[in-house]
């Protein structure tokens, strides 16, 4: 079972807090160039700071298992409410760019079944049609690393192939 880092989850609710004075810096010309575009960029950041923080605080509040790999499939709760079980994954791997994640290769009609709304799934929606079909899993903020994730995949996958 992978769940959720709470030392990560707070860090990123420190630099959300920290980039609220920082964007109205920039905002109102404290720091950088006294351009349109930079202190555009610095409101953006006071704006978005607070969903940030009010979205971390949400995950801190959650307990289940992020991710759960066995005998069932892969369960990302991020993105399915049940296990996508091992005969339904067309393909998994670990890709580098643009960073590191797994991806899951799922027919249009799994990933129709499986990937749920909302957020994160939303987001992974958009960017399996980039990925040829592939859904993005990352392990950011996590307390196993994608390393750890990959090794269970294939410790269970394999078998169930």
């Amino acid at each position: 079972m992978v769940r959720r880092s709470v030392g990560k989850l707070i860090l990123a609710i420190v630099g959300a807090i920290a980039l609220i004075p920082l964007g109205a810096l920039f905002a109102l010309g404290y720091i950088g160039e006294v351009d349109p575009p930079t202190r555009l960029l610095g409101w953006l950041a006071v704006l978005a700071a607070p969903f940030g923080i009010w979205r971390v605080a949400w995950m801190l509040r959650q307990t289940a298992p992020v991710l759960e790999i066995g005998p069932d499939g892969f369960h990302d709760r991020r993105l399915s409410a049940v296990p996508i079980p091992w005969h339904r994954i067309d393909g998994i791997a670990v890709v580098d760019k643009p960073s590191r994640h797994l991806e899951l290769v799922l027919s249009d009609a799994t990933a129709h079944e499986y990937v749920r709304s909302g957020v994160d799934s939303t987001l992974s929606r958009a960017v399996r049609g980039i990925n040829r079909g592939a859904v993005s899993v990352n392990a950011v903020g996590l307390d196993h690393s994608l390393d750890d994730v990959w090794e269970a995949v294939r410790r269970w996958q394999v078998p169930h192939r």
